[in-house]
Formats: structure tokens, sequence, C-alpha cells
């Protein structure tokens, strides 16, 4: 009897658990296809990209990290919201960089 009443009680957290976490890898990969997107509207290939991945962060915070072929080990961090896509400063320069408009970053939040 207990171990049904646990069961009841426990399957339901899990399964929520279960959909907050698939729908975070859902929005991140998404994500991560729009920033693909918005890079080749400024030129690149996806011939040009080596590697790009989602991430969850927290509260949550998603965002994407682009590394080039021609920039191997050298990470590019992108956000999103609603006013596009913006490339999170990189304290080394690189090839790469794009200047970030506060304003409008801002008022996508």
């Amino acid at each position: 009897m207990k171990k049904k009443l646990l069961l009841y009680l426990l399957l339901p957290i899990l399964i929520l658990i279960a959909v907050i976490y698939i729908r975070a890898q859902i929005i991140a990969k998404v994500m991560e296809k729009d920033v693909i997107s918005y890079l080749q509207t400024k030129g690149y290939s996806s011939n040009d990209i080596l590697k790009s991945k989602g991430l969850v962060g927290k509260s949550p915070v998603y965002s994407v990290i682009i590394e080039f072929k021609d920039e191997p080990g050298k990470k590019y961090y992108y956000v999103k919201n609603k006013n596009g896509v913006f490339q999170i400063q990189h304290p080394m320069r690189g090839k790469h960089n794009e200047e970030l408009d506060i304003e409008k970053y801002q008022q996508g939040w």
C-alpha cells in the first residue's frame, strides 16, 4: 500500500521534471538553428562553422556556442531575444567579433 502511494506521488514529479528537461533541450536546439540561420544572413556558410551547441543555463538563460573552422578552440557566444540574435562579447578579440547594440539588446528583454 505504501509503495503504491509513493509511486503515485513520485511519478507525476518525475514526469514533470522530464517534461521541463525535454522542453529546455528543444528550446536550446531551436535556438542553435536560429543562430546558424542568423550567421548565414551575415555571409557565413555551414562549412565555416566547426561546432555549434545550444546551452541551457540558469534561470534558464539559453545561449549558443559557435566555433569557426578558421579559429578552432575560440568560442563565440550568442543569445536570442525578441529583437534578434546577439553575440555576447568575448574578452579576446577574434576574426568573428560583432559589435553589440546594447539598446536593442536590452529592449528585447
